[in-house]
């Protein structure tokens, strides 16, 4: 009598298969990508977060502004950008081929905006090209379906 796969392992067989992951050796260095850019901003350091992209890089913001990694890193050098009280990243996904690359992630962050404290999660995408020096830089990211989470 031979088993069958779970449905969860099949799942993960068919992604793998198409380039699609959760663990592997082009895995790590987008998340890392994803979680300095992060740790730059929450941070408030303009320089390690304009390192993380490439030039000529955008991010579209949940209510499909579009803006220039330039104008995010001025409002962190003028204090003006909003960071949060905690932050967790989770459910990393990502395919690629050659040097380009994508992953997708899950941002939850709490602040704190006058006596209120908010949950907010966000479904995110960031577009990754490797360079010639080999590291990855964000080309292209996107983050929507804010809604607030339960406390």
């Amino acid at each position: 009598m031979s088993r069958s796969a779970s449905p969860l392992k099949v799942r993960r067989r068919q992604a793998s298969a198409a380039g699609v992951g959760t663990t592997s050796a082009l895995g790590a260095p987008l998340e890392d990508a994803v979680r300095r850019m992060f740790r730059a901003l929450d941070s408030h350091d303009a320089t390690s977060f304009r390192r993380v992209f490439a030039p000529g890089a955008r991010i579209v913001h949940d209510d499909g502004v579009e803006t220039t990694v330039e104008t995010v890193a001025r409002r962190i050098r003028t204090g003006s950008a909003v960071t949060p009280r905690a932050r967790r990243l989770s459910r990393f996904r990502f395919g690629g081929s050659g040097n380009w690359a994508w992953i997708t992630y899950r941002n939850h962050i709490r602040f704190t905006a006058g006596a209120r404290t908010r949950t907010i999660d966000f479904s995110e995408i960031a577009l990754l090209r490797r360079g010639p020096d080999f590291n990855w830089r964000i080309m292209h990211i996107q983050y929507s379906g804010n809604r607030e989470a339960a406390p």
